[in-house]
């Protein structure tokens, strides 16, 4: 394994890898989640303005799930010529 000295590149480079990952899905994760709790709080006739914060809290909370999976697949599959790893020192 060659150990790469991190720059600017290298790391735009894995920013990128997440990114573009990460956003699409974290939309999609949190607009499915929001028709979900949408549909049941109007069928239960609650208040759409009550069910903005806990929507809003859920959409986050997929969007951070979301990311930790892309980290971890990144780690796992890689991108490229390059893969993220965690090296115990």
């Amino acid at each position: 394994m060659n150990i790469e000295v991190p720059t600017e590149k290298l790391a735009l480079k894995i920013w990128w890898a997440m990114l573009w990952r990460t956003i699409p899905l974290a939309v999609l994760a949190s607009f499915l989640a929001g028709i979900v709790i949408g549909t049941i709080s109007s069928v239960m006739g609650v208040d759409p303005n009550e069910v903005k914060i806990p929507a809003s809290i859920a959409g986050g909370l997929l969007g951070l799930y979301v990311s930790v999976k892309v980290i971890k697949h990144l780690m796992t599959k890689g991108f490229g010529d390059y893969k993220l790893v965690v090296v115990r020192i």
